[in-house]
């Protein structure tokens, strides 16, 4: 099942990812609208910080795993 880009902008302008990803992982505010944490990955042995997340953009990226 396809789902259209109209239900996704729905889904994202609905979901506050920064509040999402702080259900799950422990988030700290680097800056007015990053916020960065380890990757949940578990085949990424993340020793520091290299997920951000971004308010503005509501997208994630982990830097050590992609």
């Amino acid at each position: 099942m396809k789902l259209s880009k109209e239900f996704i902008q729905q889904v994202k302008d609905s979901t506050d990812m920064v509040e999402l990803a702080s259900e799950y992982l422990e988030l700290k505010q680097t800056g007015r609208d990053l916020w960065q944490g380890k990757c949940p990955n578990p085949k990424h042995n993340d020793h520091t910080a290299s997920l951000s997340v971004s308010k503005r953009k509501q997208n994630w990226c982990c830097f050590g795993c992609h």
